[in-house]
């Protein structure tokens, strides 16, 4: 379901920075573990599942559909993990629609219970503030539109809703339909496999093959910290400016760079940028040459990777904020409280 914004009075920007727990003392575990992941056999074993897990889920998320006008810019922020399978339906319709967005990273500490979460949690406080929100990710804050959503469902409609007008016509009409419900998906398979809908109880054998897909990439990328789990990391400053990533969904280098970011907790602003996006020709405008996706900036320290450097950047991340090791699958529920949190300086343009 959704609420309004405007309705409740929250500002119209709420605090987004983070702490990510007490300020720990290093030795870098998690580094130290990431970087052995990531040598020269590790880093192809990465990639191959990485590259596995776009194939299960047949490719979604990989190009940004055709519009017959401009793309809108909404300010959206988006509460998610990389290892959610209802996070990735989300995900991948950001990227058919092209709608660049905020990431603020939920990864879990713990299996046990769905809502918990203690001083390690950077921004899974935030939803508290927010009547009638459920802990559940994803969750979709909606400047533009002045409201804000649980459920991946409910949020692949609104987006659609709001923002898919301009898709054009064919597109739309396939698109939307399989991404808003398990009616709609079924009736969907039943007209490319049959040509038409079944009648009656015949309907209903047909199953729901989008949740098997999503979550097929979630056990390709099985470890803690491939995005599911927290890993310390270093408190964030009051002038930090936000890292910026562009890619897409489906990209195999792109998801590896999210896993970091996202099991990091680190904010960052997502430039999507899938096949036919507009955002690709102005990168390459701005570049002046052609560049390789993934592109990480990270303008704190003035770095940027590209294309095959997905490695090094991982690397980076959690060399330069990593502060421990990321919490194992049978953590116990945490029962600290939250801390209150900072707002990143700028959240900058794609």
């Amino acid at each position: 379901g959704h609420s309004s914004l405007s309705s409740i009075g929250v500002p119209a920007q709420e605090k987004s920075g983070g702490v990510g727990g007490p300020a720990l003392a290093a030795p870098r575990d998690g580094a130290s573990l990431v970087k052995a992941m990531h040598g020269m056999f590790g880093a192809k074993i990465n990639i191959v599942s990485s590259s596995l897990a776009s194939l299960a889920t047949l490719n979604r998320g990989a190009r940004a559909l055709p519009r017959n006008k401009f793309v809108p810019r909404p300010n959206l922020v988006l509460y998610e993990y990389e290892g959610s399978p209802f996070c990735r339906r989300v995900r991948e319709t950001l990227t058919l629609l092209d709608l660049h967005h905020e990431v603020r990273p939920t990864p879990r500490e713990t299996l046990r219970s769905e809502g918990k979460f203690g001083v390690l949690s950077r921004y899974r406080g935030q939803i508290a503030h927010y009547p009638r929100a459920k802990m559940m990710f994803p969750f979709l804050v909606d400047h533009t539109a002045g409201i804000y959503l649980n459920e991946s469902n409910a949020i692949v409609s609104h987006l659609w809703e709001r923002y898919g007008d301009s898709v054009i016509g064919d597109h739309r009409s396939t698109f939307r339909l399989w991404y808003t419900n398990t009616e709609n998906r079924r009736t969907v398979l039943l007209s490319t496999f049959f040509g038409q809908m079944l009648p009656g109880a015949a309907s209903n054998l047909v199953v729901d093959y989008d949740m098997p897909r999503l979550l097929a990439a979630s056990l390709l990328r099985p470890l803690p910290h491939m995005g599911t789990f927290v890993t310390p990391s270093k408190d964030i400053p009051e002038n930090f400016l936000q890292l910026r990533l562009w890619g897409f969904e489906a990209c195999p280098r792109s998801r590896l760079i999210r896993e970091a970011l996202s099991t990091l907790q680190l904010p960052y602003r997502m430039c999507t940028s899938g096949e036919g996006s507009p955002t690709r020709d102005e990168l390459e405008h701005n570049n002046g040459s052609t560049v390789r996706l993934p592109v990480l900036e990270d303008r704190n320290a003035g770095l940027r990777w590209e294309g095959d450097e997905w490695c090094a950047a991982v690397q980076y991340l959690f060399e330069t904020y990593a502060t421990g090791p990321t919490l194992p699958l049978w953590s116990p529920i945490p029962n600290a409280p939250q801390k209150t949190t900072n707002e990143p300086k700028d959240n900058g343009n794609c």
